[in-house]
């Protein structure tokens, strides 16, 4: 079971993300809410029945992302390569991504 993420961690994983969406210029809601989607925020979240890891849920081994599962489990190594591949256009990656943009496009109840 992955650890629990404390209040003050997350809110330096949020500022972490927002500097990084703003350097690569990213929609910086949207980032940030798909890497709460994926992970909670949580860095040691694994998911996909075991195939996913950390904070930004990169995918192993289906996907080369040129580094290894261990360096994804660093929060702060995942948001930068995170960002760095939307920087590419690799948003749609994420799964959480498509949820996150249908969510804003048809938001509940309009």
């Amino acid at each position: 079971m992955a650890s629990p993420v404390l209040a003050d961690e997350t809110d330096q994983y949020r500022l972490f993300a927002v500097h990084i969406a703003e350097h690569y210029h990213l929609p910086r809601e949207t980032f940030l809410a798909t890497i709460n989607c994926e992970s909670r925020w949580n860095p040691t979240a694994v998911g996909d029945r075991g195939t996913s890891y950390g904070l930004a849920q990169f995918r192993f081994p289906e996907r080369d992302w040129g580094f290894t599962k261990e360096s994804a489990l660093n929060p702060y190594f995942a948001i930068a390569q995170m960002g760095l591949a939307w920087s590419k256009g690799l948003q749609k990656k994420w799964s959480c991504y498509h949820i996150v943009l249908a969510t804003y496009q048809h938001p509940w109840g309009s």
